[in-house]
């Protein structure tokens, strides 16, 4: 009898594990098929039933995961749902007609004591936050657009707010948004984010003229942030040129908690100074001296910025490091050396003065050794 050869063996073993591992893969995906229609039959025997509905719509949110369903499995989820949510019926007028205002409406309805109806809205919202999660369909559009043009303003502020994450999106979904801004159906500060959702690069423009033009410290700060998630320092010139602005409305006037300086999300900030020279750059480090984050972790940008770029911007990150040192946001031990190492290289002659007298400690409060 012949041996079989080693080699053979290990061969014929990986074939089996491999066929072992696809059916345990298509296994496992058979049973979350089987789960998903579970969950989906439980919402549609729900009907009727505010309270279990809304079981329902939490438990399907919590086992679920889009990631892992079919593209005809995600169609068959949005096609099934929109069904439940024509079936529910036009929404109660008893508070739709009083309080256009979505805040109001919700209040309304639980001073009437219209319970099942404050449960129904949940479950529409539900509903539209699960089909924007299984998007991407001709369906799961349709479903939105519909939503925008005919829902009360509380389910066409939560379709809004899901095509901000972009589950839905197209140049169909931005005109739609579009037209309501046209029609006065919504203020347009209200849906920058689902512009953006809805077409990002259309959407640089309208966020960019609204921070140019708006009075209200809280929008600065909100579309500031909203433009700092491209994560694309040229974009934000429009906030640097307008900080001064906000700057010097007294704290008093403006909302406490929309503080100007932090219309840039950090890591842009740093990807700003980093990039730009020049007043820009002399702006954008007063911005970060505002916020008073800097530390020695940040040195980095800052030594850059001495050693590179012309005169002037050389100059202002020398007065920004000078300025964080005696305020004590970095370390003597860690500044000084970058700016003994700018003296060293400066060739401008009023800014090696400047820097002569910095690392004398002329300039800091009489302490700095050198």
């Amino acid at each position: 009898m012949k041996m079989v050869p080693f080699v053979v063996i290990i061969m014929i073993s990986g074939i089996f594990m491999g066929f072992s591992q696809s059916f345990g893969a298509d296994s496992e995906i058979k049973k979350d098929e089987t789960r998903v229609h579970e969950l989906l039959s439980k919402i549609e025997q729900a009907q009727g039933f505010p309270n279990a509905m809304n079981r329902a719509i939490q438990l399907f949110e919590r086992e679920t995961r889009p990631g892992k369903v079919t593209p005809e499995l995600k169609r068959e989820i949005i096609n099934r749902l929109v069904g439940v949510y024509k079936t529910m019926g036009a929404p109660s007028q008893l508070c739709a007609d009083k309080f256009p205002d979505i805040d109001q409406y919700i209040q309304c309805l639980g001073k009437e004591d219209d319970l099942d109806e404050l449960i129904k809205s949940a479950n529409r919202r539900g509903i539209i936050g699960i089909v924007s999660n299984y998007g991407g369909s001709n369906e799961a559009r349709e479903f939105f657009l519909d939503v925008l043009e005919n829902a009360n303003p509380l389910y066409r502020k939560e379709a809004l707010h899901q095509i901000y994450f972009g589950g839905i999106n197209g140049d169909e979904v931005y005109d739609k948004i579009q037209s309501l801004v046209s029609r006065g159906l919504v203020n347009k500060k209200d849906v920058l984010s689902a512009l953006k959702g809805a077409n990002p690069k259309r959407a640089i423009k309208e966020i960019q003229d609204l921070i140019a033009t708006t009075k209200d410290p809280e929008q600065f700060v909100r579309k500031g942030n909203l433009l700092s998630e491209y994560g694309d320092p040229d974009l934000m010139d429009v906030v640097v040129d307008r900080y001064e602005h906000f700057k010097n409305i007294p704290q008093g006037e403006r909302p406490h908690r929309y503080d100007p300086t932090y219309a840039f999300k950090r890591d842009v900030l740093e990807k700003y100074i980093e990039k730009k020279n020049g007043v820009r750059l002399k702006k954008a480090l007063g911005i970060f001296a505002d916020r008073g984050t800097f530390d020695d972790m940040s040195l980095g940008i800052i030594e850059t910025k001495i050693k590179n770029g012309d005169a002037y911007s050389r100059e202002a990150a020398a007065d920004f490091l000078v300025s964080q040192i005696e305020k004590g946001f970095v370390s003597r031990e860690k500044g000084v050396p970058v700016l003994k190492t700018a003296l060293s290289r400066e060739s401008d002659h009023s800014l090696k003065t400047k820097l002569e007298k910095a690392v004398s400690g002329s300039r800091m409060g009489g302490g700095m050794e050198k």
